[in-house]
């Protein structure tokens, strides 16, 4: 395949992923595989600048793991998303996601501790939306992928999704 073409069809392919993602309706959730870290950042910078242009009123939480919080800003701002007014706004959240699910035995991530953070950010926010944009490669990395896969499975059962 001509590099050319394939470039086109991994565009059209993350544009096609940022489409659905923006179209989801609020209080459902998806996992997307994604092939690289480039693809990573250009699906989730973009669905940020869609989301803040859809629904300004809402905060956005976004948890790298591959990236650092600092790394993440930088390609935001290279999308012209505003991420330092933002955070300081309060509608735009960064933290790295082992700051958030990582215990004492790194080896075994605990993600009821995202679970509590995202109930404690509704709890704080009653009246706004929260997206929230995690990546859960350490489960992967870990070999832990089906311990992830029960987790988001459980998610609508466990958690009562209303915003």
């Amino acid at each position: 395949m001509d590099p050319v073409d394939n470039r086109k069809s991994k565009q059209s392919r993350e544009e096609e992923v940022l489409v659905t993602l923006l179209e989801v309706p609020i209080g459902h959730h998806y996992l997307v595989l994604y092939s690289d870290l480039e693809a990573m950042r250009r699906v989730y910078s973009s669905y940020i600048k869609g989301q803040m242009e859809n629904q300004p009123e809402s905060i956005i939480l976004l948890l790298p793991y591959y990236d650092t919080t600092d790394k993440v800003r930088e390609i935001l701002e290279s999308k012209n998303i505003k991420a330092r007014a933002l955070e300081r706004q309060g509608s735009l959240i960064i933290i790295d996601i082992m700051k958030v699910i990582s215990n004492q035995s790194f080896d075994v991530p605990d993600i009821e501790r995202l679970r509590a953070l995202i109930i404690k950010l509704e709890n704080q926010y009653p009246n706004k939306t929260i997206f929230v944009i995690a990546d859960m490669s350490l489960f992967y990395h870990l070999s832990k992928a089906n311990e992830l896969i029960e987790y988001e499975k459980s998610l609508h059962i466990d958690i009562k999704i209303e915003k």
